[in-house]
C-alpha cells in the first residue's frame, strides 16, 4: 500500500456532515455522434454532479435505503444506544456512516476503555461495494481505531445485486461476537515494551514500507515523543498504536478521511505481523528520514 502522497489537495477534502440523504441516478451516455455508447453517468439530482460511469449491470444503492437498513438491523439486534456521523468525500461519489455503540466496550491492560464502533461505506462511481466494516473508539481521546482482524463484508455484490438483509445481518452478528477477541492482541500491544528510540524506529521503517508517507511518520513521532494523555506514557506497542491513531483521528480524518482509514489499518497489520516481539527488526534497524 502507497500512501506517500500526503498532500491534502491531491483529492477533495471530506466532508463530515448530515447531508447524507442525496438520490442518485443513472443517466445514459451518448458518444460524439450522439449514439448511445453503452455506458451511463451517476448524478445526483440535488446538484446535477456527474460522480461516475458505469456499465448497464452497476446497480445503485441509495444511501437512504443502505444505511436505513442498517440502522434497522442494529435495532433489531438491541445493540443500544448509538452515535453516528456520516463522512462524504469526493463531491458524494463515496458516503460513510459511522455508528458508535456505547454501552459495547471492552477494557485494554485493565485501563482503557474502547467502544464498539460499525461503519457502512457506499458508492456510486463503482470504487467500493456497498460494505460493512468493525472498528473501535477509544474513549479517552475520541481516537477511531481499526480492529485487529479481518472485518470488512461487501453487503451487496458491487451494486449488481441487491443487498440480502439477512447476510447483513448476520455480518453485524457475527462482528460483534468477534468484537472481545480485539482484547488479547491488544493486551498483547500494553505489555510489548519498547524504547523511545525503538518507537521512531518502527514509525521511519513504516515509511520507508510505504505503509505510511514520511511526512505522517514525523508527526505520530511528535506525538509519540510528547503524550497528551498520562495513559500513553508507558513506553509500548499499544502506546506507539495510539500516538498513530490520535493524528490520524484528529489532524487527518477531517480532511481525507480515506486515507486516515487506509493508514490505521496498515499500521495495525504491520505491529500484527511484524511488531510484537520488541526485537523485531521493525524497531532495531536503526532508520533515518531522508
Amino acid at each position: 500500500m502507497n500512501t506517500n502522497n500526503d498532500n491534502i489537495n491531491a483529492e477533495t477534502p471530506e466532508v463530515q456532515s448530515n447531508h447524507w440523504n442525496y438520490e442518485v441516478e443513472k443517466v445514459a451516455l451518448s458518444d460524439p455522434e450522439g449514439r448511445f455508447s453503452g455506458f451511463y453517468a451517476t448524478r445526483r439530482t440535488d446538484t446535477s454532479k456527474c460522480l461516475g460511469v458505469i456499465s448497464n449491470r452497476y446497480g445503485i444503492v441509495q444511501n437512504s435505503d443502505l444505511f436505513g437498513q442498517a440502522e434497522d438491523i442494529f435495532d433489531r439486534l438491541n445493540l443500544g444506544e448509538r452515535h453516528k456521523k456520516f463522512v462524504i468525500t469526493h463531491d458524494g461519489s463515496r458516503a460513510h456512516a459511522i455508528y458508535d455503540f456505547r454501552k459495547l466496550g471492552i477494557v485494554i491492560n485493565g485501563k482503557d476503555n474502547l467502544i464498539l464502533r460499525l461503519k457502512v461505506q457506499n458508492s456510486f462511481d463503482g470504487s467500493l461495494g456497498a460494505s460493512f466494516s468493525v472498528g473501535l473508539f477509544r474513549l479517552i481521546c475520541s481516537n477511531g481505531m481499526a480492529a485487529p482482524f479481518g472485518s470488512s463484508v461487501n453487503i451487496s455484490k458491487k451494486h449488481t445485486q441487491g443487498i440480502s438483509t439477512d447476510f447483513f445481518q448476520s455480518a453485524v452478528e457475527k462482528t460483534v461476537e468477534r468484537f472481545t477477541e480485539s482484547v488479547p492482541v491488544f493486551n498483547r500491544m500494553a505489555n510489548t515494551i519498547i524504547t523511545q528510540r525503538h518507537g521512531v524506529n518502527a514509525l521511519i521503517n513504516m515509511a520507508k514500507r510505504k505503509t505510511i508517507s514520511e511526512r505522517m511518520a514525523e508527526k505520530i513521532a511528535s506525538v509519540w515523543n510528547a503524550p497528551r494523555y498520562k495513559e500513553d506514557s508507558d513506553r509500548t506497542v499499544y502506546n506507539l498504536y495510539n500516538a498513530a491513531t490520535q493524528h490520524l483521528t484528529h489532524e487527518v480524518s477531517g480532511k481525507r478521511f480515506d486515507l486516515a482509514e487506509r493508514a490505521t489499518s496498515g499500521i495495525l497489520r504491520t505491529i500484527i505481523d511484524d511488531g510484537l516481539d520488541p526485537k523485531s527488526e521493525l524497531y532495531t534497524a536503526e532508520a533515518t528520514l531522508n
